[in-house]
């Protein structure tokens, strides 16, 4: 007698998950509200800056530099603990390979050809040279890594500029122009898909802003109808901080995607305009590999090792030297050399593996941010304010005060943003921005001494009451896998869908052509004999 049933086990949510959900919504909020605060603070000593020396760029030029002296390190010993770790494994893959090719050798002198004959392919097949220690970088990647930093230098440009325009409330208000600026390039370039709620929302946050520019040009006395002005740049600044954020949030979460836009989008054009144009520019036959050309080199049996298997240096991480062993049995230990691991453990490190590549990339971004944003910024200081270099030995050491503080908060907050960023969006960053228009109004009147209008009273209900309808919306803003961002990627690449199958239900999500790939439901079966 054959007896089947299912094991139906109903998830249910108990006492302890409510707490962990509220304590990581808790922990969300308040890291929302420091970087809200760290951005009030900017505003309050770039106004101080301002009332003295008007120096909107040189201001930032430390916080480029400290970036860059203190992550550049960093990112290079990470960089060199990797490869070390590589060049270990690699050497001892180059004993197993040798080791492969004695017993090939002694299976031919021992039985002849015939019985190599019917044995598959079970040597793999290694590059020439050991992993580089910046293999994992392309000129895509520097490209990438200096627009970002072009489009963040000139945001805190115009931003420090157009606090000599306008009040600090009017900047911090016109600073979420940013949110709708990144909707649009996250539903562009990410493919992040959003309700009509989200937009009708984003709409009145527009509308809240233009009046804040129709009081400003029209009731601003103060600065003799100046006040425009300093809400254009805003506004612009806004914009590229949007471009600046969407790009931050694509390399820490699909940095190989971004990668391949700038490559073959922008950089592969301008290469072949300028070949067919001058004719001096040759296309080189030494092309630089690309995952997916590194993935070819790795082969097991012939089958080329998937890039997703891939890591940082370009390296496969995941795969069995010696195929004819078990998956679960470890290689032979050679002496001086780690061995290889199994899968069981190759699973127990996933987590850890991901922290480390994350942390490198937070690192990376940071270290390169910092290098190309002092380059760009230090041109931009030549360009336009080498008059105010003259009066640096003049400046008290209060602006000093004010200048170091800048730049301190502004360390802190771009060490943040990126951490901020591995669990969240870039849109929900610039929505949590906004609780600085209330901070803002604060220092405005206890700190600064400055009233705001009432139209800014006015934009800031109708802002917030667009906030609220955008934040009603249900979670719908998924991130598609496939971005499409790289043309280089497979079509039929599998897309795997979460399914539930049970006894009376059969799969409905499988192709009833193709009964190889069929999967019956999963089935507890007992005999009693």
């Amino acid at each position: 007698v054959v007896s089947t049933h299912t094991n139906v086990v109903p998830q249910r949510h108990t006492f302890k998950k409510y707490l962990l959900h509220f304590a990581r919504s808790a922990l969300i909020l308040l890291c929302t509200q420091f970087l809200s605060i760290l951005l009030t603070l900017t505003g309050v000593f770039t106004t101080k800056i301002q009332a003295s020396l008007p120096i909107p760029i040189l201001q930032t030029n430390i916080l480029y530099l400290s970036l860059f002296l203190i992550y550049a390190p960093i990112w290079v010993g990470i960089l060199l603990r990797e490869w070390i770790k590589e060049r270990r494994r690699w050497g001892f893959v180059e004993r197993q390979e040798q080791f492969a090719l004695d017993e090939k050798e002694t299976l031919h002198l021992e039985h002849g050809n015939a019985i190599l004959a019917d044995q598959p392919q079970q040597l793999l097949q290694m590059p020439s040279s050991p992993p580089a220690l910046f293999g994992h970088l392309q000129f895509s990647t520097f490209l990438a890594y200096f627009t970002q930093a072009i489009f963040d230098v000139v945001a805190n440009f115009l931003v420090a500029k157009a606090y000599q325009y306008t009040t600090i409330t009017s900047v911090q208000l016109l600073d979420c122009f940013t949110i709708p600026c990144t909707l649009i390039l996250s539903f562009i370039f990410l493919r992040v898909r959003y309700r009509i709620g989200h937009w009708a929302g984003v709409f009145l946050c527009l509308v809240g802003i233009l009046s804040l520019i129709l009081g400003d040009i029209f009731l601003d006395d103060a600065t003799l109808g100046n006040g425009w002005k300093g809400d254009v740049l805003a506004i612009s600044g806004a914009m590229c901080y949007a471009v600046s954020n969407v790009l931050e949030e694509g390399m820490m979460k699909k940095k190989e995607q971004i990668e391949a836009f700038f490559r073959e989008k922008i950089f592969s054009p301008c290469a072949m305009c300028l070949r067919h144009g001058s004719g001096i520019l040759r296309r080189s036959t030494n092309q630089s590999l690309t995952d997916s050309s590194i993935g070819e080199l790795y082969t097991v049996n012939d089958d080329a090792v998937s890039p997703s298997s891939i890591d940082g240096l370009g390296n496969a991480s995941d795969y069995d030297v010696n195929s004819s062993l078990p998956l679960d049995t470890p290689t032979p230990h050679l002496s001086g050399q780690p061995p290889l691991e199994t899968p069981s453990q190759i699973s127990s490190s996933k987590t850890q593996r991901s922290s480390l590549q994350t942390a490198r990339t937070i690192v990376e971004l940071l270290a390169f941010v910092g290098l190309f944003g002092f380059i760009n910024n230090g041109a931009l200081v030549l360009i336009f304010e080498f008059n105010e270099l003259k009066a640096l030995g003049s400046l008290s050491w209060e602006i000093i005060g004010y200048v170091l503080g800048y730049d301190l908060v502004m360390f802190v907050f771009y060490t943040s943003v990126p951490l901020f960023l591995t669990f969240s969006s870039a849109t929900f960053l610039n929505l949590s921005f906004l609780t600085s228009d209330i901070y803002s109004v604060l220092v405005s009147i206890f700190l600064i001494g400055v009233i705001p209008h009432f139209m800014y009273y006015v934009s800031f209900v109708i802002i917030v009451v667009g906030l609220i309808i955008y934040n009603l919306q249900k979670e719908q803003a998924k991130q598609k896998i496939e971005t499409g961002i790289a043309d280089n990627q497979k079509e039929d690449a599998p897309v795997f869908e979460q399914t539930i199958a049970t006894f009376d239900e059969p799969q409905t999500n499988i192709d009833p052509s193709d009964q190889s790939k069929k999967i019956e439901p999963h089935v507890n079966q007992r005999e009693y004999l």
